[in-house]
């Protein structure tokens, strides 16, 4: 007798401290990218998004540390979508509390898309020499015997996110590299939000150029034979032009912060100068706050200063 059997899935519920979605498809499947609450790791899913979208269905993925997630964002614009082209990059190796050695890469999958996959080293199959013993009665002991080489072999694991071919990679990349940024800046608030270097000046505003004093003439006037000069009351008056760009040369206290505490997460996080991080990341520290930032240079050696006391 033929049995129905229905199938039973079992999930678990994960907390996450932030989330964003890559993509959305027309088989009700959504991917995302999370920061796990407890292991502090990244992970890269595939699952369906309930209607309100507070809740997510976890069906595969693969987890990352944070430095290689950073790493797929940059190796996901060299990336190729030509026929025949072989995609591959390595991403970053760590071991785990057994001592088993990982690496987890980037490489063309077989849908014709991407594919980020981890490997395990393993151990290479026992390979003996043919026994000739038989047809050598009494065999001459050699001189030099020569060793095998043996090469590493690693193995796929079952973790592994697609990338599909129609997808945008460039944009893609774009949301990873913003979701690293909002994570270092996450995990790291405390040290930013705790030192704030002082404000610099403000650029200073033109100035339209006085004229010399006049020479004033003494006439003597009816009822005054000492010639004393009668002074005139008159209002001064300010130019609207000149004291609006002046009011907003200033920037407030909280710019001031909010714009130090994202310049230090950026010249932390890549150990490079002020004047090299503003230069190099002026856009994406833009899109986290708005700010002129070239005001900063003023006081570039106090900014590095504190990175170098935030580093060590």
């Amino acid at each position: 007798m033929a049995s129905n059997y229905s199938t039973v899935k079992i999930y678990k519920r994960e907390r996450t401290l932030l989330e964003r979605v890559l993509g959305s498809y027309e088989n009700g499947k959504t991917k995302t990218i999370t920061l796990k609450q407890w292991s502090k790791k990244c992970g890269l899913q595939v699952g369906q998004m309930s209607g309100a979208g507070d809740k997510f269905i976890y069906e595969s993925g693969i987890d990352l540390p944070f430095d290689e997630m950073e790493a797929l964002a940059n190796a996901l614009p060299k990336m190729s979508k030509a026929n025949l082209s072989i995609n591959y990059a390595e991403l970053g190796e760590h071991k785990d509390l057994y001592n088993n050695e990982y690496r987890t890469i980037l490489k063309s999958s077989e849908y014709g898309g991407l594919k980020v996959c981890r490997l395990k080293k393993t151990s290479p199959p026992v390979d003996f020499a043919p026994d000739d013993a038989n047809d050598i009665v009494d065999p001459e002991p050699s001189t030099n015997p020569k060793s095998a080489q043996v090469n590493d072999c690693w193995s796929e694991c079952f973790d592994k996110f697609y990338i599909n071919k129609n997808d945008d990679w460039k944009k893609i990349s774009t949301i990873i590299r913003d979701f690293c940024c909002e994570t270092y800046n996450l995990l790291n608030a405390s040290s930013s939000s705790d030192v704030i270097p002082p404000t610099p000046p403000a650029t200073p505003s033109e100035q339209k150029q006085l004229e010399p004093p006049k020479k004033r003439k003494y006439t003597n006037t009816k009822g005054s034979s000492s010639g004393e000069i009668k002074k005139k009351k008159g209002k001064i008056q300010f130019d609207e032009e000149t004291t609006s760009e002046v009011s907003r040369s200033f920037p407030t206290v909280e710019q001031v912060r909010s714009a130090t505490g994202v310049l230090l997460s950026f010249m932390c996080k890549y150990k490079k100068s002020c004047e090299e991080t503003i230069a190099q990341f002026r856009y994406d520290m833009n899109k986290q706050f708005p700010f002129c930032y070239e005001q900063f240079l003023l006081a570039s050696d106090h900014f590095e200063t504190t990175c170098t006391k935030l580093n060590e």
